[in-house]
């Protein structure tokens, strides 16, 4: 994240630290997401001047345990997973699981540093997912603010390596 800001042309000495709820402190002018997962860590930054924000999320994927222990707590119902899986073009069902978690994250990165308040996996539903075009399309299910109202979509991308899902948000200025 540092050489990040330094190769975009942050020349003041800084640190990247945090704010209470554990998000990332950019310097002024620049927006950023950072991801670590195990072994794996990255970061991403632009100039405010171009992207209002931005979320990265990376996950190994999840094993069955890990899901059981958690999919009550982000997965969408029954029906919507069906379908999930019913168009998953092969991936496995771990793969699946993994990419609507990191989707949710990298939403969640991406959209509360502008409307500063918490919101939770079940409020937004990951509602389509284009493996040939390497996209999501999200809708909130709550307001979060005037500018990101109940219904608002959302469109990330996504990228699989061996171990890993990788989810991206970029809201740019228009």
């Amino acid at each position: 994240a540092y050489m990040a800001c330094r190769d975009l042309g942050v020349s003041e000495e800084f640190q990247i630290s945090n704010n209470s709820d554990g998000s990332p402190i950019w310097p002024s002018g620049f927006v950023g997401s950072i991801t670590h997962s195990h072994n794996f860590a990255s970061a991403i930054v632009a100039k405010k001047d171009n992207v209002l924000s931005l979320g990265i999320d990376s996950e190994k994927i999840m094993d069955d345990s890990i899901i059981a222990d958690i999919r009550p707590i982000y997965l969408p119902d029954e029906e919507k997973l069906i379908n999930y899986q019913e168009q998953n073009h092969g991936k496995e069902r771990q793969v699946m699981y993994t990419l609507i978690f990191s989707a949710k994250e990298s939403i969640y990165k991406c959209l509360n540093p502008i409307v500063k308040q918490f919101f939770d996996y079940h409020d937004v539903v990951i509602d389509d997912i284009d493996f040939s075009k390497k996209t999501f399309h999200a809708t909130l299910l709550i307001d979060l603010s005037n500018d990101f109202t109940k219904g608002h979509t959302i469109t990330g991308t996504f990228n699989f390596d061996e171990n890993y899902v990788h989810t991206k948000v970029i809201l740019r200025k228009t």
